[in-house]
């Protein structure tokens, strides 16, 4: 009996990789692989190379384009287990990434400054705090119920990504308010440990429950209601996950390169970044027109000695 192609065996380790990670609770592990069993047929089905360890940027175009159509969720998965054949070929090849005709922008709106009025809805010690960190500092709902005060240093914090824990690691410089928050934990941890008798757990979001008569640590749920506060006190229907999209496209506004946005946000690939901070025509249009104003800004102060006359 003939053996299985190398894609078809390389594929079946990849899923039981995956199902070792746990890997999204078991969403990208039923769809994943049928996305690279797809890539697979096509490529074969055009003559194309099948190794995974082998394709180049002809099989990625030819995939990307005409098989998932520029999908970002097909794309990623493919991503996925191209890399874990030591492939990175997808990563490093630009192509566009298809926009829905009716585009859900999860981002708060910038222009009429709902990132600004949802800072300032924050009440407590606790909303500030996730707040920052989601908003100012980008981080993952599930990073933010990860972090331990222990990983702040003078001037930078040890983020661990998503993923079965630990997740991917990577630091984060210290936003202006940073500061200014940890000095409010400090505080209110100390009347915390003070009120319960005992010293609080490393967990940064750990506080005196006056209902239980315990020290917590919330949860996912116990954060999405902080989320939820706030929204109904600003008037601004939002999410943990639009908080971070808002956080990485306010600092693509203010003109931070992509590729240091990706690692503020723990991206592994700029095409993925480019699609979260949501990249559109106007934000293009800024960056000619910036262009265009650094080009009037040296014909001011040009010399006649440097000008070219042309004969």
């Amino acid at each position: 009996m003939a053996r299985p192609p190398i894609y078809l065996r390389k594929i079946d380790e990849w899923v039981i990789h995956l199902e070792e990670l746990r890997y999204a609770q078991g969403t990208c592990r039923k769809s994943y692989p049928s996305y690279a069993r797809l890539a697979y047929r096509a490529l074969k089905a055009e003559g194309l190379e099948t190794d995974p360890s082998k394709i180049g940027k002809a099989e990625v175009l030819f995939v990307v384009n005409n098989v998932f159509r520029n999908q970002g969720r097909n794309i990623a998965g493919w991503n996925n287990f191209l890399k874990f054949c030591g492939n990175p070929i997808l990563e490093v090849t630009e192509y566009a990434v298809a926009t829905p005709t009716v585009m859900r922008a999860d981002w708060l709106n910038l222009d009429a400054c709902q990132d600004l009025k949802v800072w300032d809805s924050c009440r407590t010690t606790m909303e500030r705090m996730v707040i920052h960190l989601e908003l100012h500092l980008c981080m993952r709902n599930i990073e933010v119920r990860r972090q331990l005060l222990s990983w702040f240093g003078p001037n930078e914090i040890l983020v661990l990504g998503k993923g079965r824990y630990p997740g991917k690691p990577r630091r984060i410089p210290y936003h202006t308010y940073t500061q200014e928050i940890l000095a409010e934990v400090a505080s209110w941890r100390m009347e915390s440990a003070d009120t319960a008798g005992e010293p609080m757990p490393d967990h940064i979001t750990a506080y005196w429950d006056a209902h239980a008569h315990r020290i917590c640590v919330p949860g996912e749920t116990a954060l999405r209601n902080v989320i939820l506060r706030i929204s109904e006190r600003s008037g601004i229907k939002f999410s943990h996950h639009t908080l971070r999209r808002t956080g990485a496209r306010r600092y693509w506004k203010a003109g931070a390169k992509l590729e240091n946005i990706q690692k503020l946000l723990g991206h592994e690939s700029i095409n993925q970044t480019r699609q979260y901070i949501g990249i559109d025509l106007d934000d293009t249009r800024q960056i000619i027109g910036l262009g265009q104003e650094y080009d009037d800004m040296r014909r001011v102060h040009q010399t006649p000695e440097n000008l070219i006359v042309a004969r």
